[in-house]
């Protein structure tokens, strides 16, 4: 046996174990796929933060140690609106999964509607989205659509997990953008 057919079979017995893992392997799950199109013409695209960062570096290198809160508050200045909003998780160094659009519900004058981290994580385990334990540190976007503009309002806060008691507070006008198809 020559020198380059030694080598061709020194090759093939060292790939071959790793060849064979390869084609046993599980493929990987197919991306989450966004909906076909938008629902509503306008859209607002609001950050949520909600949980616990307990072991900085370990949990989240995002957020510095401490506790997470995010609420949505919606209002309707339009006699009537219709809207609807899904939750879209951001995670850290790989892209998250979504929820479907709600039903589309109507909103009439100075209707207001509230929604808060209690109620993403529960959109996101409805649909089948594994968070991990209960207050897991999350992060992503509240993305909600309507039929006329709404105000809408992002209030953050944030506490030190040993009180939980408020210690920063920040609130932000979330844009209005107008969809195409």
């Amino acid at each position: 046996m020559n020198k380059l057919n030694k080598l061709a079979m020194l090759a093939t017995v060292t790939l071959l174990p790793f060849a064979a893992a390869a084609a046993s392997a599980q493929p990987a799950p197919p991306p989450a796929q966004p909906p076909a199109g938008p629902a509503l013409p306008l859209e607002y695209a609001a950050k949520f933060v909600c949980g616990e960062n307990i072991a900085p570096g370990a949990s989240t290198t995002l957020v510095a140690f401490g506790r997470y809160y995010t609420a949505v508050n919606i209002h309707s200045p339009s006699r009537r609106n219709r809207l609807t909003y899904k939750v879209v998780w951001a995670r850290q160094g790989a892209t998250g999964q979504m929820t479907n659009f709600q039903p589309v519900m109507d909103l009439t004058y100075d209707q207001a509607l509230d929604i808060d981290c209690r109620l993403i994580r529960a959109r996101l385990q409805q649909a089948g989205i594994a968070l991990g334990p209960p207050n897991v540190f999350i992060t992503g976007f509240l993305v909600v659509q309507s039929s006329e503009p709404l105000d809408v309002v992002a209030v953050y806060t944030a506490a030190p997990t040993t009180t939980n008691q408020v210690a920063s507070i920040h609130t932000e006008r979330v844009p209005m953008r107008q969809l195409r198809d």
